[in-house]
């Protein structure tokens, strides 16, 4: 671990900037892209040595929020209304997510899901972060900005591996990924090697393509600068809703008709993802409410939620 002395193969330690703000830009911010890629400094990567992902103390609590990490990203990244636990606001029981990786919508329980490091605690360590004292690497290793939940066996197929070894299966997100990589290497000054930086340039060439997707939750930062921002106050937990009620900021006339609706207010309903929400517009017209029993997934007491929820109309 390294202290006043230089690991073999690597420049000395630079001094670390504290953690920045995580808030989500405003409408208006111009979105990480390649003029951003270039401010980042190119450098090779030495052997790895010395790496342990005991290094990085990951899943705490360093929001304030009274949740982890982890389940901070879960009910984030949540898609429509999850189903809490009645005595732990932070557990969520069932749910939907989107799977950015491989384009999978996972509905069910969130403990077969994956919060992945975008940019690996490996990679992180290679590209500067084995100069940082602990509270650094803990504050990379839990940062929003950086985690997605994705499915456990996507997550595993990346691995450690950066932009010049991996490209997500599903092209639809390149864009997401790379800005993601990017706007976490420069917001924490870590640096990138030539082949990760051409494979970066040819996910951001995306951007703007039709059937690039985005995940709800994720703050993708507006980086102009690597000056160190002040860390921001500390965030309260993510507003969440039990199923067994309807929301109380929904009055009953503006229902979401299932015959009608756009997929961006499908997913509103309760237990429709974006998977479900396609499936709609495939099996539509319903007769009813409860005719949703078509779409595969929707049980009877997923339909039972559904009509609690009161927001599904016809």
């Amino acid at each position: 671990m390294p202290g006043s002395s230089t690991i073999p193969g690597t420049s000395p330690p630079r001094p670390v900037a504290p953690l920045p703000t995580t808030t989500a830009p405003p409408a208006t911010s111009a979105p990480v892209g390649s003029s951003d890629l270039e401010m980042l400094r190119v450098e090779s990567e030495p052997a790895r040595q010395g790496y342990s992902r005991s290094l990085f103390p990951h899943w705490n609590d360093v929001n304030g929020s009274g949740c982890t990490a982890r389940q901070d990203v879960l009910l984030a990244q949540v898609v429509g209304l999850p189903q809490v636990d009645l005595f732990d606001r932070c557990v969520i029981v069932e749910a939907d997510w989107y799977s950015l990786f491989d384009a999978i919508t996972h509905s069910g329980s969130p403990s077969e899901l994956d919060v992945d490091h975008v940019v690996s605690l490996a990679e992180a360590w290679d590209s500067g972060a084995w100069a940082w004292d602990r509270a650094q690497r803990q504050r990379f290793a839990n940062d929003p900005i950086n985690l997605l939940a994705v499915t456990a066996s996507s997550n595993r197929s990346k691995s450690d591996r950066d932009a010049g070894e991996w490209t997500p299966p599903q092209r639809s997100a390149w864009c997401m990924t790379a800005q993601i990589m990017v706007q976490t290497k420069l917001v924490y000054d870590l640096s990138v090697d030539p082949q990760e930086k051409r494979g970066l340039s040819a996910m951001l060439a995306t951007c703007g393509q039709a059937g690039q997707r985005v995940v709800s939750g994720v703050p993708l930062l507006p980086v102009r600068s690597t000056v160190p921002i002040a860390p921001a106050p500390s965030a309260p937990a993510p507003s969440v809703t039990t199923t067994t009620a309807a929301p109380s900021t929904v009055p009953v006339t503006a229902c979401v008709n299932v015959n009608t609706a756009a997929v961006e207010d499908l997913v509103r309903i309760i237990h429709i993802g974006l998977a479900r929400a396609e499936a709609m517009l495939r099996l539509r017209p319903f007769r009813s409410v409860e005719d949703l029993v078509r779409v595969d997934g929707i049980g009877s007491a997923r339909l039972q939620d559904i009509v609690s929820q009161g927001l599904a109309c016809v």
